[in-house]
């Protein structure tokens, strides 16, 4: 072969080789990320889903800073065989019964007869009714996050009592369970509405068995410790005249043994002997709303229980 064609030879084979290597270096660069670049990337992307989760309505500052109205109330209601809305009938047959109990010894008892239905307030005075959305959104996330259920409420029978220096006869609830119950919704509303309160709350208890709500859980006292308001719930029956007001709480202070005809025929014990106590299922939260103080309340919201 001719030194010529050898060296043609020769330049033809190196082109062949520089291609080759280009073309390797190019896969290379345009090569599939590992699976290691993958779980890089992947890590380094904020997960969205989390921070939502994290965004919790229960520490909504706007809430946190409304002013509060006697024209709205949040409470629990006593259901009457119409508003139940439960499916049983041996349940919606004890509430009506309690329900119409109840409004048989207030029509003659309250004053407050025809403003507000039987309830156990759980703050009251509350928010203004433009806000009412907001708020039932947040309380339906914390009944979520909290996991609170619906649950049975026992008045015993004969179980009334006064608050101190107060004409108002009311009732309660006495299973710690049931008390407990109250508390962690109370607890939860307050985390909510920190500016609200209720009317139950540091409630003294002066009934006839000389029994002070306060004493009756361990619970409370945990809670007075953690400097956690305590909350009593109380269901309103009536009010005494100012003349047996005084005479129920001399009797109270000197603890009587003995009963003569005069405290017989108090107000206070015809009430005490004419309630019957009753049950109900608590279901559901409602935000009560009226345009003018002495107006009658009405359902705005209702919030389901789990």
């Amino acid at each position: 072969m001719s030194l010529k064609n050898k060296s043609s030879s020769s330049l033809k084979q190196q082109q062949t080789s520089s291609k080759s290597t280009l073309n390797h270096h190019s896969s290379r660069n345009h090569s599939t990320p590992t699976p290691s670049s993958k779980s890089s990337s992947s890590s380094s992307t904020p997960n969205s889903s989390s921070s939502l989760k994290n965004t919790s309505l229960l520490s909504d500052p706007f809430l946190q800073t409304c002013s509060m109205t006697k024209q709205s109330a949040c409470c629990i209601l006593i259901p009457s065989s119409s508003s139940s809305t439960n499916d049983n009938d041996s349940t919606n047959t004890s509430c009506s019964l309690l329900f119409d109990h109840i409004q048989h010894l207030r029509q003659e008892w309250d004053k407050s007869f025809s403003r507000w239905e039987p309830h156990l307030n759980l703050l009251y005075p509350f928010i203004h009714k433009k806000n009412f959305f907001r708020a039932k959104q947040c309380i339906e996330q914390a009944i979520q996050e909290h996991s609170i259920e619906k649950f049975r409420v026992d008045f015993p029978p004969h179980h009334v009592y006064c608050r101190e220096f107060s004409k108002f006869v009311m009732t309660s609830p006495c299973e710690q369970a049931q008390l407990e119950q109250f508390q962690k919704i109370y607890r939860v509303l307050k985390e909510i509405f920190p500016q609200c309160s209720s009317t139950g709350s540091s409630l003294q208890e002066h009934a006839s068995t000389g029994r002070s709500l306060s004493s009756s859980s361990s619970s409370s006292k945990e809670e007075e410790e953690g400097n956690h308001e305590e909350f009593h719930p109380h269901l309103t029956l009536g009010q005494l005249s100012n003349s047996n007001l005084a005479n129920v709480k001399s009797k109270h202070a000197r603890k009587a043994t003995s009963q003569n005809s005069d405290d017989n025929e108090n107000e206070f014990e015809k009430l005490k002997q004419a309630w019957m106590g009753g049950s109900f299922e608590a279901t559901e939260i409602v935000f009560l709303w009226r345009e003018n103080v002495e107006d009658p309340f009405h359902v705005a919201e209702r919030i389901s229980l789990l």
